[in-house]
């Protein structure tokens, strides 16, 4: 490629790297407003279900008060998670695929460098101009995972929490 080409190409690609950067950055914050939202939710849940107590009486009326918190927590909790992994699965994609442009921004920025800057005659080298592959760090990769499970399995753990704690405030009395 030629050297005006190729600055014109790191150009473009700058530009694609801060919408990128805008992208993962709203998706990242939806992720935390989702999470920060559902956890304040749960705790009103909470706070609510189990400050009150069921009615005395009959048996049928603790048994519809204790469904009316379990439907309230499970179809909160599952319209939550459906917007939770939406959020958290378009910001794994969106950053992975910042982190490829990122290094093919490096990899043109070296190939610039190389052809404003070319190796004296006299030296022999290799040209790597074609062994240069675009390889992602498969660390930052697993972290992000790793980071997205354990959100999610405690969010997760903290639902089955709740839902047992309301059955076990309705019975207990």
């Amino acid at each position: 490629m030629k050297l005006e080409e190729l600055e014109k190409s790191f150009k473009e690609l700058m530009t694609i790297n801060g919408e990128q950067e805008k992208r993962v950055r709203y998706h990242e914050t939806r992720a935390h407003n989702l999470t920060i939202s559902y956890l304040i939710l749960q705790a009103l849940f909470f706070l609510g279900f189990s400050s009150s107590q069921p009615p005395s009486g009959s048996d049928s009326g603790r048994r519809i008060k204790w469904w009316v918190p379990f439907s309230m927590i499970l179809v909160s909790s599952i319209i939550f998670f459906m917007a939770f992994l939406d959020a958290v699965t378009m910001f794994y994609r969106v950053q992975y695929h910042l982190d490829i442009n990122y290094m093919e921004q490096d990899l043109m920025y070296k190939k610039i460098h190389d052809a404003k800057h070319p190796l004296p005659k006299s030296h022999v080298s290799i040209q790597l101009n074609e062994c240069h592959t675009v390889k992602v760090d498969v660390f930052k990769l697993l972290k992000r995972k790793v980071c997205i499970y354990f959100t999610t399995v405690s969010l997760f753990a903290l639902t089955v929490f709740q839902l047992y704690a309301c059955r076990f405030v309705y019975h207990a009395v």
